[in-house]
C-alpha cells in the first residue's frame, strides 16, 4: 500500500495563493509620462493636468523637493485602496529623500479615494487634516461626478498645506490662503473704513448692551418698591393718637411736724411712745406651761416601714485618510 505525500496539497495550497495575489500585485500601474498626473480613468482634463504638472515644479523647488501626485484608476482589482496607494506611493517614489511626497488616489468604479503622505509629513500635514480636506473640498464633487473640478480643489488645497509648512510665501498660494468648507477665501488686509465700520458697529452694540443694562436695573428696583408698599406681610405699624386729655395726677407734699410738737407717751408696760422710755417687765416667767411636752420621741417612724432603695446599672507608512460614509 503507497503512502500518499502530505507535501503536494500543500504545495498546490501556496501556489493557488500565489496565483491569486499575482492580479493583485499587477494592478499597480507603471509611472505616467508626466509623473505627476497618472489619468487612467480619464476623468481630468488636459488643462488641469497642465496646471498640476506646472505647480508641482514651483512646489518641489520651494518646498524641498516635495510633490503632489494624483492617480485615478477604475477598479483595483480587488485589493485594499489603503494597500493600493502604500504600493503605489513606494513604488514610485513619490517624495524626495526627505519622504515628502503626497498622493491623492482617486478610484472611480468603486466611487472610493484616498490621500496618503510619506513619512517625513505625518506630524506636519496629519491624517485629520487630510481627513477634513477631502470631506470639505472633495467628497461634494466626487458625489456628484464633477472629478475634474474636485481635484483641482483639492490639489490647491494640499498645496496651500505645502507652502504653509514650509513658510513659502509670495509665489504660487500663499501661506494666507485658508479653506472652509467646499469654498475658498483669501485673508485680505483692512481697509480705513472696515476700521470705521467695526468701530461704529462696536459703539452701537455697547449703547445697546448698556441700555439694556439700565433697563433691568430700574425694573428691579421699582420691582423692590412696589413689594415694600403693597405686601400685605409687611404692613407700616399704624400709630393711634389718643384725643383724651391727659389726667394730671397730684401728689401730696408730705406734712412735716413742727420741732415744739410732741406726741404724749402711751401708759403700759410694754413701752412708751414717740417721747416716752419703753419699760418691761422686771420678771420674766420661767416655767413652760405643763401641757406642752418637754422630751421628744426617740426615733422617727418610718412611712412606708423601709429605708431607700436603689437601682441596678451596662519601512513606516505616512498618515493617511479616505472617504467618509454620509
Amino acid at each position: 500500500m503507497k503512502r500518499r505525500n502530505i507535501f503536494t496539497p500543500l504545495l498546490l495550497a501556496v501556489m493557488l495563493i500565489l496565483a491569486s495575489a499575482v492580479p493583485a500585485l499587477a494592478a499597480i500601474p507603471e509611472v505616467s509620462d508626466s509623473y505627476y498626473v497618472a489619468d487612467y480613468a480619464d476623468v481630468i482634463d488636459a488643462d488641469t493636468e497642465e496646471y498640476i504638472v506646472s505647480k508641482n515644479g514651483e512646489i518641489e523647488a520651494n518646498c524641498d523637493g516635495a510633490q503632489i501626485v494624483i492617480v485615478t484608476v477604475d477598479f483595483l482589482d480587488g485589493m485594499n485602496i489603503e494597500d493600493y496607494c502604500y504600493k503605489l506611493f513606494n513604488d514610485w517614489q513619490i517624495g524626495s529623500t526627505s519622504n515628502n511626497g503626497v498622493l491623492l488616489l482617486l478610484t472611480i468604479g468603486e466611487e472610493n479615494y484616498w490621500c496618503m503622505t510619506g513619512k517625513g509629513l505625518e506630524n506636519k500635514l496629519t491624517a485629520g487634516t487630510i481627513d477634513e480636506i477631502l470631506w470639505y473640498n472633495l467628497e461634494d464633487y466626487f458625489a456628484a461626478g464633477d472629478y475634474d473640478t474636485g481635484v483641482q480643489v483639492t490639489f490647491d488645497i494640499l498645496c496651500d498645506e505645502l507652502y504653509e509648512i514650509y513658510g513659502v510665501t509670495g509665489s504660487g498660494v500663499s501661506g494666507d490662503d485658508y479653506y472652509y468648507g467646499d469654498d475658498y477665501y483669501y485673508e485680505e488686509e483692512l481697509t480705513t473704513m472696515d476700521w470705521i465700520i467695526a468701530f461704529v458697529v462696536f459703539a452701537i452694540v455697547v449703547i445697546i448692551i448698556i441700555t439694556i443694562v439700565c433697563v433691568i436695573v430700574g425694573s428691579i428696583k421699582s420691582s423692590r418698591r412696589r413689594r415694600a408698599t403693597y405686601d400685605p406681610y409687611v404692613q407700616p405699624r399704624p400709630v393711634i393718637i389718643s384725643t383724651r386729655p391727659a389726667r394730671r395726677i397730684y401728689i401730696p407734699t408730705p406734712h412735716h411736724r413742727p420741732a415744739h410738737h410732741t406726741r404724749p407717751t402711751r401708759p403700759g408696760s410694754l413701752g412708751g411712745g414717740f417721747g416716752g422710755p419703753v419699760s418691761r417687765p422686771s420678771v420674766r416667767p420661767v416655767s413652760r406651761p405643763a401641757s406642752r411636752p418637754v422630751s421628744r420621741p426617740a426615733s422617727r417612724p418610718s412611712s412606708f416601714g423601709g429605708g431607700i432603695g436603689r437601682g441596678g446599672g451596662g519601512m513606516s507608512r505616512g498618515g493617511g485618510a479616505g472617504r467618509r460614509g454620509r
